[in-house]
């Protein structure tokens, strides 16, 4: 499992892709980013989950989530 903190850069664009996971990895978003106004922990919890996502003012707009990352 993977824990990454990651400071982005408004107009970033990115795409997040899990592989071999099986008690989850986490994205914790540095700075003053969130990915949804209150939280910064983004946690896949199964193999080929994908989040795709653009920041833009301090926020994560979250374009894809199919598989449902969770956010904490």
């Amino acid at each position: 499992n993977i824990a990454m903190t990651l400071t982005p850069q408004n107009g970033q664009f990115y795409v997040f892709f899990c592989l071999n996971t099986n008690t989850g990895s986490t994205i914790t978003l540095g700075g003053s980013f969130t990915w949804d106004g209150t939280n910064d922990v983004a946690t896949f919890d199964a193999d080929g989950e994908t989040l795709t996502v653009f920041f833009q003012n301090g926020r994560a707009v979250v374009i894809s989530n199919p598989q449902t990352v969770v956010f904490s």
